[in-house]
């Protein structure tokens, strides 16, 4: 059986349908998503099925995503042999599930547990994607914003209320290459989300199903290995709040030879590849299943 590595995006890599062709392709997604809906509380399948912009909201889009890896993550299984699992951001969560660290059913339960949470909190505000400007002279010039989500020096996205953003985006737009205000309800607080991370750690009833990976995951939190089950709670408890080295990524795998796979039908690594001036083909995991 051939080896792949598999790449499991985040937000940001939703598009209207993402999903449909898999219902086509891959049945048993019918019956995960029935799951997902009934755990998260929402009709997920007409979104999917209406192709409706409505996917681009984080109600719908972080379940959808988390289902979508997975499914396809099973699909592919069929076929190839998962070498290594890469997930980044909310991509942790269902490459988790296929590791079979936690059954898919408690990593939407946990997911869900995150969102209701995090959605008690305080957090409106904007985020700010930023391109080509060094992250070391951001943060002297810029106060009182928090710095997530960084993949490069010259390649992070910013968080804060929205006078401080519209401040930041002033300051940046002769500078950067490339800014874009994210349609997101919440900045990525950093210091409050670590406080979710540990109310997370607490709830012992989510981490009952624990058992060590049977596929190793690539942590995009420090390039490491997840090779026991005590790493795989420490990072699924953890993604929300760390940023992502997306640059070590790249670097960690520039001579692996065998083909990458992502659960995206927007390119959305390939496009993160060549921004970081990788020449490495990722296929669409919807065209190998």
């Amino acid at each position: 059986m051939q080896e792949i590595i598999y790449f499991l995006p985040g937000q940001g890599a939703e598009t209207p349908s993402l999903g449909k062709k898999l219902f086509e392709k891959f049945p048993l997604s019918f019956n995960l998503l029935n799951l997902t809906e009934k755990i998260w509380g929402f009709d997920l399948r007409e979104i999917i099925l209406n192709g409706s912009d409505n996917i681009y909201d984080i109600i719908y889009c972080q379940p959808i995503l988390c289902w979508y890896g997975y499914s396809l993550g099973l699909a592919l299984k069929e076929k190839y042999k998962i070498k290594i699992l890469v997930p980044y951001s909310l991509g942790v969560f269902p490459s988790i599930a296929l590791a079979e660290i936690l059954p898919f059913e408690d990593i939407i339960k946990i997911l869900k547990f995150n969102f209701d949470l995090v959605n008690k909190l305080d957090l409106s505000g904007k985020l700010l994607y930023v391109s080509g400007y060094p992250i070391e002279e951001a943060k002297k010039n810029l106060k009182g914003i928090y710095f997530s989500s960084i993949n490069h020096p010259l390649s992070y996205t910013i968080g804060g209320k929205e006078e401080e953003i519209k401040e930041a985006y002033n300051f940046l737009k002769e500078k950067a290459f490339s800014l874009k205000i994210l349609p997101s309800p919440w900045p990525i607080h950093t210091k409050i989300l670590k406080e979710v991370s540990e109310e997370l750690k607490k709830e012992e009833y989510l981490w009952k199903n624990l058992k060590d990976p049977t596929i190793p995951i690539l942590s995009p939190i420090d390039i490491s290995l997840i090779d026991n089950k005590d790493k795989g709670k420490f990072l699924l408890s953890s993604v929300i709040s760390k940023p992502m080295f997306f640059n070590s990524i790249c670097k960690k795998l520039k001579n692996e030879k065998i083909k990458f796979i992502e659960a995206s039908e927007s390119g959305f690594f390939q496009k993160i590849f060549k921004l970081h001036n990788r020449d490495i083909k990722i296929f669409e995991g919807i065209g190998e299943i």
